[in-house]
């Protein structure tokens, strides 16, 4: 058996936003729409804010009730596809460490998402659990995993 055959799929994982995150947005969305309705009442254009708005609102909550990120391990490496055009593959021989870890989203690299920070890249959707993995070239990217020590053991399998 060869080292393709047992990676075929060696790891999978899809995660969506908290949806706490999804509510406070779309809070966000339904306040900014009040006050604009409101705010055009006085001159009978409420039909004008619904439908300046509404479009906008109906395409912020398709995006977000969809968007997921979906990491798999294979042969190939680890590759993380987000935010729909967003896809790396990281192969196994341009890692030199890795380590499943907790981290602090918002204060450590500014949030969920694809992030960029003194730390490194990091792509997460939802939770403080990761997989943090050093870079030979000195690069440190972390990929964030409900499951990460399962995550962790498959890239280390791979990396063997």
């Amino acid at each position: 058996m060869s080292a393709s055959d047992v990676f075929s799929t060696a790891f999978e994982e899809k995660q969506t936003l908290e949806p706490w995150v999804m509510q406070l947005t779309y809070g966000i969305l339904f306040l900014v729409f009040a006050v604009m309705y409101f705010q055009m009442a006085p001159t009978g254009d409420q039909g004008v804010a619904f439908w300046s708005i509404a479009p906008g609102v109906l395409i912020v909550t398709l995006l977000f009730a969809t968007l997921k990120m979906r990491t798999t391990v294979a042969s190939e490496g680890v590759r993380v596809r987000t935010l729909y055009v967003v896809s790396r593959l990281i192969r196994f021989d341009e890692i030199e460490g890795v380590e499943a870890t907790q981290y602090r989203p918002l204060l450590d690299y500014g949030g969920w998402g694809l992030r960029i920070s003194p730390k490194g890249k990091a792509y997460n959707m939802r939770g403080n659990r990761g997989v943090q993995l050093a870079l030979k070239n000195g690069g440190r990217v972390l990929i964030g995993s409900q499951r990460d020590h399962e995550l962790a053991q498959a890239i280390e399998a791979g990396m063997r």
